[in-house]
């Protein structure tokens, strides 16, 4: 079965050594389900189907748990809604609105800068670079509209600041690259007096020197502005054509392209995100992104193992040096 099981992992946008890695016995592992255990997986041709069942590979193998885990799930909140007033007779005002604001709630981890953090610190000479790289779709297009514009709407330069300082550009280097985005349209004088305070707010030095943390995509995909707006998440805030361009400009095309579209069409945002950095890095995202750091931190860690020259190496690049 190897030269099949090949194919299907070539299908997917998969570089050569890992599509190795997957299918030698010693380092992949593949497990025999019936299809209709993992109906996701045979929708998105991530399996090969061979007599009813599906040769599914292990790092997909969460399909299967979060099958029953819904199921699970479903049946429980089915019986806690038939009891509720049985479970809770007193407790109805108070416990709902707790019950209500659960979907609202972000409950993923807060640490992604400490993981960017682990790849080295990131320069202005690097940004450039970085951003073609190693940012999300939703960082790219503020860098884009930047660089076309000259501007950024309120919303648009604070999601994009509070980013830079969670993946390690310097505040004196972000006042540097802010003022010279600005210069088209702005004088330096005036972007002193006018936004310079707005970027040392953003990294805790002014008014109540407060540590910002970085937007996480629950709060993007929540974030609402007028057309000329463009901070938010573009899975939820793009047009499919725009989104299909946006994707291909970041290097994500063909089946992946396609994937993140109809994920996004389906209000899946998240796995959206996952689905364009397995088409940008040919590598596998097994779980939805939950944080813009967090995507920059796994593309860095990918490129970084990929080339083999570990975090310095990277580092360097991200820096603005060069690698020997």
């Amino acid at each position: 079965l190897a030269p099949r099981l090949r194919k299907v992992l070539q299908s997917q946008g998969m570089i050569a050594a890992d599509v190795e890695a997957a299918v030698h016995p010693d380092k992949g592992g593949w497990y025999k389900v019936p299809w209709t255990a993992v109906p996701d997986l045979v929708a998105q041709r991530k399996v090969l189907l061979v007599g009813g069942h599906a040769a599914v590979p292990s790092r997909d193998l969460v399909s299967l748990v979060v099958q029953d885990f819904r199921a699970a799930v479903s049946k429980g909140l089915s019986e806690v809604n038939r009891r509720w007033r049985d479970m809770f007779p007193d407790s109805d005002a108070r416990l709902r609105p707790l019950v209500a604001g659960l979907s609202q709630r972000y409950l993923g981890t807060t640490d992604y800068g400490a993981a960017a953090a682990r790849h080295g610190a990131l320069t202005l000479a690097g940004l450039p670079a970085a951003s073609a790289r190693n940012f999300p779709l939703c960082m790219q297009n503020l860098m884009g509209h930047l660089k076309q514009d000259a501007h950024l709407k309120h919303h648009g330069r604070l999601q994009l600041s509070l980013f830079l300082k969670a993946v390690g550009l310097p505040m004196e280097e972000a006042l540097v690259f802010w003022r010279t985005a600005s210069a088209p349209k702005m004088p330096a004088d005036k972007f002193d007096k006018e936004h310079a305070y707005n970027v040392r707010h953003a990294y805790g030095k002014e008014g109540g020197r407060k540590d910002y943390s970085a937007n996480n995509c629950l709060s993007l995909v929540k974030a609402m502005g007028g057309p000329q707006d463009h901070h938010g998440c573009p899975y939820k805030r793009m047009d499919e054509a725009h989104l299909r361009t946006a994707l291909a400009r970041a290097g994500c095309e063909g089946p992946k392209a396609d994937e993140a579209v109809a994920k996004a069409r389906g209000g899946h945002f998240q796995l959206a995100c996952a689905c364009a950095f397995e088409g940008v890095h040919k590598a596998p995202m097994d779980r939805g992104i939950n944080h813009p750091v967090e995507y920059y931190a796994e593309s860095r860690r990918v490129y970084e193992e990929r080339e083999g020259g570990g975090s310095g190496a990277a580092a360097a690049a991200a820096g603005g040096g060069r690698r020997t």
